[in-house]
């Protein structure tokens, strides 16, 4: 919200043209590293030393790989300031390498608290302090650049650190292979679905400009917020759980269809309210230099309701050992973001935008698919999940629409982020009071357990007056 403020978007456009070609090294150096040491029944010291090893020497190799090729990258995109800037963001990847494993360690032993702090803490000093004090000094994209630099910099200090690694190389050429085994296969899948997901901005920064670029980036990071927090987050913690009982198909289905419902409750009332309203979000967050950018977040954010399941499906299939069948899904899923934008191009970034988001349901259908027949589950079971979320998105709706109407005819004065927190407060509270007082026919058992468990966090009053309620 501070950097759109400071910063112009054809910087986070050259940003984003840097962070393509990092994002897909990124996939390299790892080499599934991350979920190999979550997904593993039995985790040996050596397997640790063999992860660090690879991981470390890969991000090495490819930072110099990234250093030679950026004229390249800044040919491609017709803009020579992106070459500085791929160079340097490629400094990542010797960071990288300590991250991923410490991250593999503490998710494997559900430690996540300690991961917090650690991957917040490094973005609120580097990213946030440091990129936020050079954007005042009017150092433009660099602020960006080395905040990020600095980010990945404090995470892999804070692993070492916490973690403790010791580095010694292992001379057992199968505790290589059996990461390797399983990692390549996860690193496909990374590679396609990082693919799919970046064909979108290698087609506007070749076809249009920096400056469309980074409107769609940003459009595209404010839809990601959700996402983040529900798909990517939950799905792994997800695998962890999954990979613990992933013999037991009974307690596989049942973990797997309460994710489905708990996740809809919370993103289906989101999408709707971002998709109305989304002319107040960007420009609430990001300021009124980013009008650009609201077309293409209103269609991104209908694809708020296929995306936030794409965590928890890929969960089920990287801990049941079956990546490469989410990896043909994933080629699917790239080969039709690449046809939908080349058609749509002509559209603009709105044009790319509605491609994701065809792109993403189709991808949706086929991981649903997958993680039904994994876990034994039907269809009609799943879609009977979904039916507490789409009455609280119906809800949602409702008071979204209500609550602009009541906005535009009697407070257009007021400030747009004022606007943006009015219409958040108030769809929230409409949809808790009817989370807390629908029916259970409508919710479901999990909202008891939703309660009780987040309930206990709440000081006791409150804890108290929300148990009534729900009992009146």
């Amino acid at each position: 919200m501070i950097l759109a403020r400071l910063i112009a978007p054809e910087d986070f456009g050259l940003l984003a043209i840097a962070m393509i070609f990092v994002g897909l090294g990124m996939i390299i150096s790892n080499q599934g590293f991350t979920p190999a040491l979550v997904q593993k029944k039995e985790l040996s010291h050596n397997n640790i030393q063999a992860a660090i090893l690879l991981s470390v020497v890969s991000g090495l190799v490819l930072f110099c790989i990234v250093w030679l090729l950026a004229p390249v990258a800044a040919s491609f995109f017709n803009e020579p300031r992106a070459l500085n800037v791929v160079r340097a963001t490629g400094l990542i990847f010797l960071f990288n390498g300590f991250s991923s494993v410490g991250r593999g360690i503490l998710m494997r032993e559900f430690r996540y608290k300690p991961l917090f702090f650690i991957e917040v803490g490094s973005f609120v000093v580097g990213y946030g302090i440091l990129g936020i004090t050079l954007a005042v000094l009017d150092y433009g994209v660099w602020s960006l650049v080395l905040g990020v630099i600095t980010q990945y910099a404090l995470m892999a200090v804070c692993y070492l650190v916490y973690v403790g690694f010791s580095f010694k190389i292992v001379f057992r050429n199968g505790e290589y292979r059996k990461l390797l085994r399983f990692g390549s296969g996860v690193s496909l899948l990374s590679f396609l679905n990082y693919s799919a997901m970046n064909v979108d901005n290698l087609i506007i920064g070749r076809a249009l400009d920096s400056q469309a670029l980074g409107f769609y980036s940003k459009a595209f990071g404010l839809m990601q917020v959700p996402v983040t927090s529900l798909s990517y987050t939950i799905g792994s913690v997800s695998m962890s759980a999954f990979s613990a009982i992933q013999d037991n198909t009974d307690r596989l289905k049942r973990a797997y269809l309460k994710a489905i419902n708990i996740i809809f409750m919370v993103a289906a009332p989101l999408a709707v309210i971002m998709v109305i309203s989304a002319e107040y979000f960007v420009l609430g967050v990001y300021g009124p230099d980013w009008n650009g950018a609201v077309e293409a977040f209103r269609i991104l954010s209908i694809g708020i309701l296929f995306k936030v399941f794409f965590g928890i499906s890929g969960s089920m299939a990287k801990a049941t050992n079956n990546v490469f069948k989410e990896t043909i899904r994933q080629l699917i899923f790239a080969v039709c973001v690449t046809i939908f934008g080349l058609l749509f191009l002509p559209l603009g970034i709105e044009g790319i935008a509605l491609a994701v988001t065809l792109a993403s349901f189709i991808f949706f259908i086929l991981m649903i698919q997958l993680s039904l027949k994994l876990c034994k589950a039907k269809f009609t079971e799943f879609l009977i999940s979904l039916k507490s979320g789409a009455w609280l998105g119906f809800s949602a709706m409702i008071s979204n629409v209500g609550i602009v109407i009541l906005l535009q005819s009697l407070f257009d004065w007021l400030p747009v982020p004022a606007k943006m927190v009015i219409i958040l407060a108030f769809c929230s509270i409409i949809c808790l009071v009817f989370f807390l007082r629908a029916p259970a026919s409508i919710m479901g058992e999990n909202r008891h357990w939703l309660i009780q468990t987040y309930s206990a966090y709440l000081p006791a009053p409150i804890r108290q007056f929300i148990l009534k309620l729900v009992a009146l």
